[in-house]
């Protein structure tokens, strides 16, 4: 899975403004592809080109990526009311979930990530599950906002498709393998609480 953060910043607010344009512009341009001119040649591109634009744009906004400016998240530091202690390198998690003989829980996000922003302030600030997975989880954040090689492996190895991807190891898992259990797009405190507990019984 690739994203494309300049090409996301075409889709900023008001999205239905820009969705309305490319309409209107694929309208005129296809009552221009019957001519057979230069006019109707150029017009046939145009139609290509707003097809694609209003194609990327459905995607963007069915899977909650679109590129939404909001404060930045420090994942490195533990956040207002979030008692959670992050690491933010994944074998620096492997080597203490081994030494520790915990599970490993791991949250890719990224900052134009709709659904990664609103799981930050609520799933994630949820104090029983707080509590949970610090007691019983070594709890991983990696940032995917400027497609860094390094995660850019792991998310192509667990074929993840979507933001923001939630990825469970049990103790003693082979971490180099696909994770125990993953979870894609927004995820309710309630499930990742029901998820953990169920992977640890």
């Amino acid at each position: 899975m690739q994203k494309i953060p300049y090409l996301q910043d075409i889709y900023l607010k008001p999205a239905f403004l820009t969705i309305a344009i490319l309409l209107l512009s694929a309208s005129i341009f296809t009552l221009f592809t019957i001519k057979n001119n230069l006019l109707g040649f150029i017009s046939k591109l145009g139609l290509i080109l707003t097809t694609c634009f209003l194609a990327l744009w459905v995607t963007l906004y069915t899977t909650n990526s679109f590129h939404i400016k909001r404060n930045e998240i420090n994942v490195a530091k533990n956040l207002p009311g979030n008692k959670l202690t992050w690491l933010n390198d994944f074998q620096n998690a492997v080597d203490i979930a081994k030494a520790e003989n915990k599970p490993i829980l791991i949250d890719i996000w990224a900052d134009w990530c709709t659904a990664c922003l609103e799981m930050e302030e609520t799933s994630w600030q949820d104090p029983k599950l707080i509590e949970f997975l610090q007691q019983n989880f070594i709890v991983v954040k990696l940032d995917y906002t400027n497609l860094p090689d390094d995660i850019q492996i792991l998310v192509n190895r667990w074929q993840i498709n979507g933001l923001p991807a939630i990825a469970y190891f049990k103790a003693n898992s082979d971490f180099a393998a696909k994770p125990t259990i993953l979870l894609q797009g927004y995820a309710s405190a309630g499930k990742l609480m029901n998820t953990a507990m169920n992977l640890i019984n």
